[in-house]
């Protein structure tokens, strides 16, 4: 059983250290891609993209979710959704290979939106598949779920070292390409990775998805999850345009996303502790304040402030983040029935992927029309909105 864990454990590590390279700069990218000549972006299209890119992935996590609990193959899904990733990343890479900055805009997207689109499709099933699988195997040897952090914190490792890391190889490299291909090459050994050793015999079983339909209490934490998302999402995907406006270097930006998951590997480390002492309630609450504080400092920062502010501020999701994470995906697993487990995790997939769909296009259309400030002012009043629902559904919230 230990080494079940340890493998969950460095499949964890792969799929965090190889979207950290190139998720923090989604939007860097399509707005350097996608430029104009004279130098001008469509904002709009870069948040229409974001959006696709977002809401495709409603439709995997529900499916992986389902096919994961009636056949047993989790293993066979994670390759799968790895390969499609890649294959994606390659794609949305081809603008920015040698010999193709002719091309017009028109031909760049016929590349970069399908590519996005895969991407968006294929992640998203991935991490509540290992999720479910880290969960089932904690319950498995301590039957209990509260050391599911020191699983989830080899991700965080994971991401501080590629997220710090891209700003300076992109700053070395003059461009965004090596990052593409870190990233496709992360997915490429994830899917090897995860072929074996997980799940390898295929069981079909009844699913009693009766149950999910009439847990009320469930629902109530979905439409918290859903709002949160908005966001949380919206400004965290915009957050590199938002640096770069305010004449922020690519290194410090990688540095400021890297770094702020330092708090997330201890508060992640502590999670079998934090659990029984403070309850999976009051969790939501001080992730959801934290997140709060972050985006109030941002809408008001100053242009001359110091990078160290930068990196300080965005520290605060990796404090917001896993408080969050964890108390959901939590109570979510105590919830289901043993055999839903996968359903309801990526079911939380599928509410969290909608709000950040909601959020991209929504915040697209804010940078566009009022500026990237704005943005960030925008989204901490959704914030307000989902402290108010958290204690309008606080009694949910309480464990059984």
């Amino acid at each position: 059983m230990q080494e079940r864990i340890s493998r969950i454990s460095f499949l964890q590590f792969n799929f965090f250290l190889s979207i950290g390279f190139i998720v923090p700069f989604f939007s860097l990218y399509y707005r350097n891609v996608l430029a104009f000549s004279d130098g001008r972006v469509n904002y709009s299209v870069i948040g229409t993209i974001l959006f696709l890119q977002s809401v495709v992935g409603l439709v995997s996590p529900p499916i992986a979710g389902i096919l994961s609990d009636k056949f047993k193959i989790r293993n066979r899904l994670i390759t799968l959704f790895s390969i499609l990733t890649a294959f994606g990343g390659l794609l949305s890479a081809i603008p920015a290979f040698p010999g193709m900055q002719k091309m017009d805009i028109a031909t760049r997207i016929t590349f970069i939106l399908p590519g996005a689109i895969l991407i968006g499709f294929a992640t998203k099933p991935i991490f509540p598949l290992l999720d479910t699988e880290a969960l089932a195997a904690l319950a498995m040897k301590y039957n209990s779920t509260d050391r599911y952090g020191a699983i989830r914190l080899f991700g965080s490792i994971g991401w501080i070292i590629s997220a710090s890391l891209a700003g300076f190889i992109a700053l070395h490299a003059g461009n965004l390409l090596p990052l593409y291909l870190l990233f496709i090459g992360g997915f490429v050994s994830l899917s090897i990775l995860g072929s074996t050793g997980i799940s390898e015999k295929i069981e079909k079983v009844k699913l009693p998805l009766k149950l999910l339909r009439e847990d009320r209490k469930v629902q109530l934490l979905l439409i918290f999850i859903f709002t949160v998302a908005i966001g949380m999402n919206g400004s965290f995907m915009f957050t590199s345009l938002y640096m770069s406006e305010l004449n922020v270097g690519i290194n410090v930006i990688g540095l400021a996303y890297g770094l702020a998951a330092i708090p997330e590997v201890f508060i992640l480390s502590q999670t079998k502790r934090i659990i029984p002492r403070f309850g999976l309630k009051w969790m939501m609450l001080a992730g959801d304040v934290v997140l709060l504080i972050k985006l109030l400092l941002f809408t008001f920062i100053g242009t001359k402030a110091s990078p160290l502010f930068f990196i300080l501020i965005q520290s605060l999701h990796g404090i917001a983040f896993p408080l969050l994470y964890v108390s959901w995906i939590s109570y979510l697993n105590e919830k289901a029935h043993r055999d839903l487990k996968a359903t309801y995790q990526n079911i939380n997939q599928f509410v969290f992927t909608l709000g950040s769909a909601l959020g991209n296009f929504l915040v697209s259309l804010i940078v566009g029309a009022l500026g990237v400030r704005w943005m960030m002012g925008f989204s901490a009043g959704i914030i307000v909105i989902s402290l108010c629902l958290f204690f309008l559904f606080s009694k949910i919230f309480a464990e059984d």
